[in-house]
């Protein structure tokens, strides 16, 4: 990461600099260090304040801590503390809300600001981008396809630290693959690492989302809705006698959704069963199913792009479950579903449709 005496971070000091007095005024004074490191914004009826800058190309939640502890060694004798603050070219949500948590400042270049000053009174707070307005490097610019979806599924469904081989090998893809990955997320803020490539912190909701705005399950041919006359909970035992092994005879099926996140999470089912299965005919025909197109169904079935996530559904409360999501989409927890708290060794979430 960039410190606040290389080159990227003194021509992000400049930048900041112009901001704060074009945002003050002309009858504001804004005098930077020798350093780069600190600045005094003075005000028209001569209040100052002192700014403890960090200048980072990408900032992570532990900058966020290294920037409020540098601004508490720079407090000399019984001088106040100078007000830290972080600015760089994009600070994701997860690092803007540690940000507010610690009391520092921020400001980027997708507009975002947050500054709180007593004297001279500044109360500034603006959101800024959602996502990372600069056009990205070579490389991975979508979180489509099946070999990032299995990334993304151990992301979220598992606990950091996760080094890079860990990853890719739980995944079942090449390191290369999870490094893309990795380095979308973490240029958006959504992952941390740490300077060797290991996973440390996962912001799994924000993953959620940022995945969801690449993906509709839309097709008829890859996802079918149908009804259970009796309602879906008579369909619960029917599902729990379903063997999990592969047989010729039987479709191989892993509920996901809130109907199968209700063990782990505080959730509401609701009316819909969704579940994955490479026979989804068969497997209406073995649950007593009706086709149906619109809002009167309750069941979707889906077949899953990713066969490998039918090999071995796990089982709880009976029912044979698909961490996260059998087609290799996002969750519906970003969708509305009320899932709260944070994940367990295995996210159990719907899929986005």
């Amino acid at each position: 990461m960039t410190r606040s005496t290389s080159a990227p971070a003194r021509v992000l000091v400049e930048w900041l600099t112009e901001a704060l007095r074009s945002r003050l005024g002309p009858r504001w004074r804004v005098v930077v260090g020798e350093q780069a490191s600190t600045a005094v914004v003075t005000s028209p009826d001569g209040g100052r304040a002192t700014i403890a800058i960090e200048a980072r190309t990408t900032p992570t939640t532990r900058t966020v801590v290294e920037v409020a502890d540098r601004a508490d060694r720079l407090r000399v004798g019984g001088a106040s503390r100078p007000t830290p603050f972080l600015v760089a070219p994009y600070i994701g949500r997860r690092v803007r809300a540690a940000c507010r948590a610690r009391g520092v400042g921020y400001a980027d270049q997708s507009g975002a600001w947050s500054l709180r000053l007593d004297r001279p009174a500044i109360d500034w707070d603006l959101p800024g981008a959602d996502e990372n307005p600069t056009p990205p490097p070579p490389g991975l610019r979508t979180l489509r396809g099946v070999s990032t979806a299995r990334v993304l599924r151990e992301l979220v469904g598992r606990r950091p630290p996760l080094s890079l081989r860990t990853l890719a090998a739980l995944a079942g893809v090449t390191s290369a693959t999870a490094y893309k990955v990795l380095v979308l997320l973490e240029r958006e803020g959504l992952v941390e690492r740490e300077p060797r490539g290991a996973v440390v912190a996962v912001d799994w909701r924000g993953v959620l989302e940022r995945w969801a705005r690449d993906h509709v399950v839309d097709s008829p041919v890859t996802a079918q809705r149908w009804l259970a006359p009796r309602g879906v909970e008579a369909l619960l035992e029917p599902l729990r006698e379903l063997p999990t092994s592969a047989k010729v005879d039987t479709p191989r099926v892993a509920v996901t959704g809130a109907w199968a996140a209700r063990a782990d999470f505080d959730t509401l089912v609701g009316a819909r069963l969704v579940a994955y299965t490479d026979r989804p005919t068969a497997l209406a025909a073995r649950l007593g199913l009706r086709p149906m197109q619109g809002p009167g169904s309750n069941v979707t079935l889906i077949v899953p792009r990713d066969p490998r996530l039918l090999d071995a559904p796990r089982r709880r409360d009976g029912l044979p479950r698909g961490a996260l999501s059998g087609r290799g989409e996002p969750a519906q927890v970003v969708n509305g579903s009320p899932v709260r708290g944070s994940p367990p060794s295995s996210a159990w979430c719907s899929a986005a449709h």
